[in-house]
């Protein structure tokens, strides 16, 4: 048993199966990366991308529920009562990660690799959050429409200023697509 086996499930797999797995990896590959990155995305983008994103979950729900009706995958046990649960979430999932896929992951890469050197002053509030993410935010400005809706920042910067609002210099690269923030300075303190 090769490698080709545990990664196309078979030894000899055909085009087209090959493709799908490819296509598969690259876009958990680019909604991983979308998670990670700074990116904040100009404000027609995300509804551009949810447009794309469901016409494309649509098309491969469809697709697969067309190929598990006809009984051209042998594999699949289940009765269509439980397709028709599954069709839904399956939907909802594949369109969730195409959604990150497009507008965070592929449009923050060509950003961070094709896009011009860019620096913005921003008036950003500083929080204190507990939770899975970073405890010392910045939030506030155009950071509605990055996800996460923040930027991390130090515990002495924010123990510096404790919930302050405070104006920082943001510095990454700008596209079409929007900005990928690569480094803070601090400008100004605003106060409370």
């Amino acid at each position: 048993m090769g490698w080709r086996t545990h990664y196309f499930g078979k030894e000899n797999p055909s085009r087209g199966h090959r493709i799908a797995i490819h296509s598969i990896v690259a876009t958990l590959a680019f909604a991983l990366y979308g998670m990670w990155n700074d990116f904040i995305p100009e404000e027609w983008l995300p509804w551009w991308g949810l447009c794309v994103s469901a016409v494309l979950a649509a098309l491969l729900t469809g697709w697969l529920t067309w190929l598990i009706l006809c009984g051209r995958n042998p594999r699949y046990q289940r009765g269509a009562t439980d397709l028709i649960v599954l069709s839904p979430l399956m939907f909802v999932a594949s369109g969730g990660f195409l959604w990150m896929a497009l507008v965070h992951g592929a449009a923050g890469a060509y950003t961070r690799l094709f896009g011009t050197t860019h620096a913005e002053v921003a008036t950003l509030r500083l929080a204190h959050r507990y939770g899975r993410e970073c405890h010392y935010q910045a939030i506030g400005w155009r950071l509605d429409y990055a996800m996460p809706g923040h930027l991390c920042v130090r515990s002495s910067y924010y123990e510096s200023f404790p919930r302050h609002r405070v104006e920082m210099e943001l510095r990454g690269q700008r596209s079409v697509f929007g900005f990928n923030v690569s480094s803070m300075r601090h400008r100004a303190d605003l106060g409370p």
